[in-house]
């Protein structure tokens, strides 16, 4: 008997599901962060160059990157920089011996994050930040290059975040330019050195920067012909 009141019951609702499971229907389906058919994965990268001061002198920086770029917007991924131009230091005295040609080296890796504005239109905005460790010490450059050993070594944070300025030149590659500000930090905890002060000084690393970078990747759809 009690199996056929359920019976009855189940057959009693069936009117009332059908209108729901067709509102089910026509609502909007799940969304999720990463699915094929709801963004769209591409990628980028290429050689980067840097124009700034260090130790008041015009610096030149190199080195490039690479990221994941999503929906053409937002991209994520990682990069290396290192300071190219010659900056040579003649007031160093380290373990009572004089030194009047030691060469700076400099060079950080990180992240690097960004978001660009309306990137289908010709010339457009972006916003990135790198957020790197790195290492600068003082070597001297009379050693053979590859056998040197620092003479004074300090671990450092770099942050530098930027505004920048975009043009496409093809849907694989487009030229960036930004304008920036480097900040290098921890130059305080020195190695290898018996200085009674530091060696380096941030202020003579840090400051505005200007960086120009040769992109190459997914930019963009495919024309058709």
């Amino acid at each position: 008997m009690r199996t056929h009141r359920i019976i009855l019951f189940m057959a009693f609702l069936v009117p009332f599901l059908s209108p729901l499971q067709a509102q089910e229907q026509q609502e909007e389906p799940f969304r999720y962060l990463f699915s094929a058919g709801e963004h769209r994965f591409s990628g980028f990268g290429g050689p980067l160059v840097q124009f700034g001061m260090a130790e008041d002198e015009m610096a030149v920086y190199s080195g490039g990157g690479g990221a994941l770029l999503i929906d053409q917007r937002v991209f994520i991924g990682a990069y290396g920089m290192g300071l190219a131009s010659r900056h040579i230091r003649r007031d160093i005295e380290l373990g009572g011996t004089s030194y009047d040609r030691l060469r700076t080296s400099l060079g950080h890796g990180g992240f690097w994050l960004g978001y660009i504005y309306r990137p289908s239109a010709l010339v457009h905005l972006g916003l990135s930040t790198r957020l790197g460790w790195g290492e600068l010490a003082l070597y001297d450059e009379t050693f053979d290059i590859d056998n040197y050993d620092y003479l004074s070594q300090d671990r450092i944070f770099v942050l530098h975040p930027q505004l920048e300025a975009e043009m496409n030149i093809t849907r694989w590659f487009k030229v960036n330019l930004g304008v920036g500000y480097q900040l290098v930090s921890g130059v305080d905890d020195f190695e290898y050195s018996d200085r009674p002060e530091p060696v380096f000084v941030e202020e003579d690393y840090s400051g505005p920067q200007v960086s120009l970078g040769f992109l190459f990747g997914g930019f963009g759809t495919k024309q058709a012909d």
